[in-house]
């Protein structure tokens, strides 16, 4: 493989749960035993640097990049793994906050490919994933620059997830609630169970707050285990002092110690939440001596995050200027739980506003519950699609919208949504584009804004 096209054609060939709905979840499929196999023939790159493997719903990836934020900013050198990608597939992959360049992913595709085709073809024949040669890519990656931590989201659930071949230092569960539930059961209990399967023997897991039954399933785990429990939000206390489009100012008190006027560049009252859990992990590392560093560096370096995707204002030329209304923002939650957090941040920053919802769905998400949890702050909705196999019909969302008697207009495309938004001059105040980071990454390219999302820090 020379080219990124070559190797984006061999990745895509195998199994590739993200675009594919109907694979069925079970440790057949999700063979974690035989990724192991095939990381120990690698040499285990994935104990090349002390781990902190991060599970959940929602907020998991934010709450990732924030930690990895902070750890640079103390001098650290990190590896982050996310998933999925908004525009670029190399975003999964990051040391110290860039992208892994292209000359590095091919090779380390290839390499993967040699070993598993070449050299162990009989051994490792029959299922094999995309995800985990991207996750095998990252292990390789990490190692080879010699990260001093590495960031770990789960792809999906946790038990099975081929991620959770790590031997963490801390994992973090961020708040859990009804998703991928064609995979991981319609109950909050059999999600938590896959979910906190992440949790290990004498490994101190720091929990965000969860629904009840959440979190006896997951106190059941630890206890059984043993694993010590660290309730996210301990001895931190953070006091909002302004969220607006392009950031959110805070004071913040992290074991009676205080911090005033602490800026992150990201929006949205739910970013809070993702911070506290932050912080609870790094105060816990710094308690147990894992690492050695002022909180004014840590917190002061917050204000280089750039992370996209999640509440983020765009600038859309031609049709509105910076610091002028509408405004734009895009957002890739795709579940109620998420909906409302989106709906909570804006009536918080816009109290007297309406928007315009464009919205692209995928076929496996409670359409109906996502919409309802847009409808306190939603003038219209714009129903679209993106180019991808779960990506349901805009008709799809119609019976709804009349349901609900909301103003619609359906479209085919990102592009043609934001057309028809902004045709013939009509009055929009400010327009939110969600459902999907897939769709947030059309919205990126056609805006001619992917270059922002290779680098996580300023």
């Amino acid at each position: 493989m020379n080219t990124m096209r070559e190797t984006l054609n061999y990745l895509y060939q195998f199994i590739n749960y993200e675009r594919s709905p109907d694979v069925k979840y079970s440790a057949e499929t999700y063979n974690l035993d035989n990724f192991k196999e095939i990381l120990n023939v690698l040499g285990n790159p994935q104990f090349s640097a002390k781990t902190i493997h991060v599970a959940g719903t929602k907020g998991k990836g934010s709450t990732a990049a924030m930690i990895m934020v902070m750890l640079e900013s103390a001098g650290y050198k990190t590896g982050l793994y996310t998933s999925p990608h908004l525009v670029d597939i190399r975003e999964r992959i990051r040391v110290s906050g860039k992208a892994i360049s292209e000359d590095d992913f091919i090779r380390h595709i290839s390499y993967l490919a040699s070993v598993l085709e070449n050299v162990h073809k009989n051994k490792f024949a029959g299922y094999r994933t995309t995800f985990e040669f991207l996750t095998a890519a990252a292990f390789l990656h990490f190692c080879h620059q010699e990260t001093d931590w590495n960031i770990i989201e789960v792809g999906m659930g946790g038990r099975l997830d081929c991620t959770n071949a790590v031997k963490p230092v801390i994992s973090v569960i961020t708040p859990i609630s009804k998703d991928h539930i064609e995979s991981l059961g319609g109950q909050l209990q059999q999600i938590a169970a896959e979910k906190g399967g992440i949790i290990k023997p004498e490994v101190p897991v720091v929990i965000a707050p969860q629904r009840a039954v959440v979190t006896k399933t997951l106190r059941s785990i630890a206890r059984r285990l043993p694993s010590k429990i660290i309730p996210s939000g301990k001895d931190i206390n953070i006091t909002i002092k302004e969220i607006s489009s392009t950031g959110s100012v805070f004071d913040v008190s992290i074991a009676n110690k205080r911090f005033s006027e602490v800026y992150l560049p990201v929006s949205g009252l739910f970013q809070m939440d993702n911070l506290v859990t932050a912080l609870s992990v790094i105060h816990h590392m710094k308690t147990m001596g894992m690492i050695s560093v002022e909180w004014d560096n840590m917190l002061d370096g917050l204000k280089r995050m750039n992370w996209q995707g999640r509440l983020s204002r765009l600038i859309l030329n031609p049709w509105f200027k910076a610091n002028q209304s509408p405004y734009l923002f895009a957002d890739g939650a795709h579940n109620p739980a998420a909906a409302v957090r989106i709906s909570e941040s804006f009536l918080h920053m816009y109290p007297e506003q309406k928007a315009t919802l464009v919205m692209g769905l995928p076929t496996n998400k409670d359409a109906d519950g996502f919409i309802k949890a847009l409808l306190p702050i939603a003038s219209e909705f714009v129903a679209t699609t993106y180019d991808n196999p779960r990506s349901s019909k805009p008709d799809r969302l119609i019976p709804i919208f009349r349901h609900y008697h909301v103003p619609y207009l359906t479209a085919n495309s990102i592009s043609e949504a934001i057309s028809l938004v902004f045709k013939d001059d009509r009055r929009v105040s400010s327009v939110i584009v969600t459902g999907s980071l897939y769709l947030i990454g059309e919205l990126y390219r056609f805006a001619g804004k992917a270059d922002l999302v290779l680098d996580i820090l300023r």
